[in-house]
């Protein structure tokens, strides 16, 4: 007998990337490990999407001023940009003699990423530059998400059968919770490494 699964969801936000000053990465410095590519099965499937707010300003400063204004607002405070992520999980729950077990399971992951846009004067240099970097400090966090979303879909795969589908069900979310928070401090970890992207360069004006 089969019966249908609840989706098992999971919620992760994550606050991401520069605010202030920083130096560019040091010459000869490599690009952190979180920025490997991650092979996904095909069961993990992934939307992103890009959100925008746009600033105004003749100068540096004044465009400063205006992202300091209206910068998004993640879990440790206002920074320039910010990625956020939700996972979910959805599995049959199936009743086999006398045992149930987690059906096909399908993963989808979410990530949106908020950054500024400016079309001043001065976007064809220095801005380039910095959004080129703040990209890459977003991206990293966008991978670590990923790599999340691939690693839930593993430790699923292996939860055992369990005497009631309740219990299953509840087996299968700690997993999943155990698995998530172990990728927030990694994002944490990521964000002490470079500063929230200042060591990246992530840098305006």
């Amino acid at each position: 007998m089969r019966s249908a699964g609840r989706g098992l969801c999971l919620a992760m936000l994550f606050s991401l990337s520069c605010g202030h000053a920083a130096a560019s990465m040091a010459p000869g410095s490599t690009r952190d490990r979180i920025l490997a590519p991650v092979e996904l099965d095909p069961a993990v499937q992934v939307r992103s999407n890009e959100v925008v707010y746009q600033v105004h300003g003749e100068t540096p400063a004044a465009v400063r001023a205006q992202m300091n204004e209206h910068r998004p607002v993640g879990k440790y405070g206002p920074f320039d940009a910010l990625t956020t992520w939700f996972v979910s999980s959805h599995y049959p729950l199936v009743k086999e003699a006398g045992r149930c077990r987690l059906g096909a399971l399908g993963i989808e992951l979410t990530i949106t990423t908020t950054l500024p846009g400016w079309d001043g004067a001065e976007a064809s240099g220095r801005w380039q530059r910095y959004m080129t970097n703040l990209r890459e400090h977003e991206r990293g966090h966008a991978q670590n998400a990923r790599a999340a979303a691939q690693a839930v879909f593993e430790t699923l795969k292996k939860v055992p059968a369990a005497s009631t589908c309740s219990e299953l069900d509840k087996d299968a979310n700690r997993a999943a919770e155990d698995v998530t928070h172990s990728f927030n401090a990694e994002d944490d970890a990521y964000d002490q490494r470079t500063r929230h992207g200042e060591s990246q360069g992530a840098r305006f004006p």
